[in-house]
């Protein structure tokens, strides 16, 4: 049990420190708070509300890897190394491949919700 509270409590840290010092973290958690509101209007039934949700949630997880991956990345060195930036490339790479999953899963879900 310590060892969940332990676990628990450094996620709320990075949590707290990714919303407080990354722009993308706190954009992608607004969107996935409002996505949840308006995911209840279009969604027909519980597993879509959560297909709905869950992508966003996935989202929010892939920039939070990504933010990882960023600091490390900048800790490593701060000088331009063209490793670092593929390192890098690949974690946006990441983050645009769940923007790209998303905007297929709401488009889709929002043209079934008004087309019926």
């Amino acid at each position: 049990m310590t060892r969940w509270l332990s676990a628990f409590r450094n996620s709320a840290n990075g949590l707290r420190w990714a919303f407080r010092h990354e722009c993308a973290v706190r954009e992608e958690a607004i969107t996935l708070a409002l996505g949840a509101l308006l995911a209840a209007l279009i969604a027909p039934d519980f597993p879509s509300y959560c297909v709905l949700v869950g992508a966003l949630a996935l989202l929010l997880a892939v920039e939070l890897l990504n933010t990882a991956i960023e600091k490390l990345a900048d800790f490593i060195t701060l000088e331009r190394q063209p490793a670092i930036g593929v390192v890098k490339d690949l974690g946006s790479a990441a983050v645009f491949v769940m923007l790209a999953l998303n905007a297929l899963v709401w488009i889709g879900m929002a043209a079934r919700a008004l087309l019926g």
